[in-house]
């Protein structure tokens, strides 16, 4: 009788974890999102277009992975959403030599293939109640930014333009990692330009020329650190520069772009978010 009712138990439970799978969206790239039309799933990527309505209250925006690019239209505003602290994607090229995290812990590949470990979070598809579920502890919020590294959980749609993903609501897009929080080297961004076009980088280098006048517009150059064998230009606009940052190492936040009037990647200086600023001197400082 006893064994019974365990295999009956057994059995109740297997039942159970069955139909929560087949609830649980599926997680997919861009290159499936055309076999799911109508379904719920779950998509991670980096936003490399954004665009919100007047007032706010939907917004636009494009994800890239490894596969390639998929259109989202969100349901609400975007300005508060739930994010990560201190964790990475799956993405396996950030986990790369040449990014490192921005709050001065290194990235580990503790499964050997370019990945970090995420044991002991929470299911960051799943929508997230305001402002303390997450261990009991508040929440940390954030505004969706172009570069940031998202998941988001939504129904994907056939339109007269292509397929699309639709997310009904903030609660479920969630930040794992923003942009600013994500140190790059010159030598990782130039290595593999296409892959960060259009997004805003947290770039360490050497601060070579920067030039602005008193309205905060000008050009520069920045390097390496030490090898000096890789630049790109600065264009500036509405953001003063200290000239004494010559010559100095820092940091540059800045929109990374491809200008086809000159055939080069730049970086682009012209927004709030954007800052240029020097940290440890170096040569001769002036």
């Amino acid at each position: 009788m006893r064994t019974i009712v365990v295999c009956t138990s057994l059995a109740g439970i297997l039942l159970l974890y069955g139909y929560s799978l087949t609830l649980e969206p599926k997680f997919i790239s861009t290159a499936e999102v055309a076999d799911h039309v109508g379904q719920m799933v779950r998509l991670e990527g980096y936003v490399v277009d954004l665009s919100m309505t007047p007032g706010g209250d939907s917004a636009f925006m494009t994800l890239r992975d490894d596969h390639g690019t998929v259109s989202v239209f969100v349901k609400g505003d975007i300005r508060n959403v739930a994010m990560d602290s201190g964790t990475d994607g799956k993405d396996t090229q950030l986990g790369a030599e040449g990014v490192t995290d921005g709050e001065g812990e290194g990235d580990t590949d503790e499964q050997g293939d370019g990945t970090t470990d995420r044991e002991g979070e929470a299911d960051p598809g799943v929508p997230v109640s305001d402002p303390q579920t997450r261990y009991g502890k508040r929440e940390k919020r954030g505004a969706v930014m172009v570069g940031d590294l998202i998941v988001i959980t939504g129904q994907v749609y056939e339109s007269e333009l292509g397929y699309g993903i639709s997310v009904s609501g903030p609660q479920f897009i969630r930040i794992l990692v923003p942009w600013s929080g994500k140190i790059i080297t010159l030598q990782a961004l130039t290595s593999n330009p296409a892959r960060f076009e259009g997004m805003n980088v947290n770039l360490s280098c050497r601060i070579i020329s920067p030039i602005t006048d008193s309205e905060g517009h000008g050009y520069g150059v920045v390097s390496d650190h030490e090898e000096g064998n890789h630049s790109l230009p600065v264009y500036v606009y509405g953001i003063p520069v200290h000239r004494g940052y010559r010559g100095m190492e820092g940091h540059v936040n800045a929109r990374f772009e491809y200008r086809r009037t000159n055939f080069r990647y730049v970086l682009i200086i012209d927004g709030p978010e954007h800052h240029i600023w020097a940290s440890v001197e170096a040569g001769d400082g002036r």
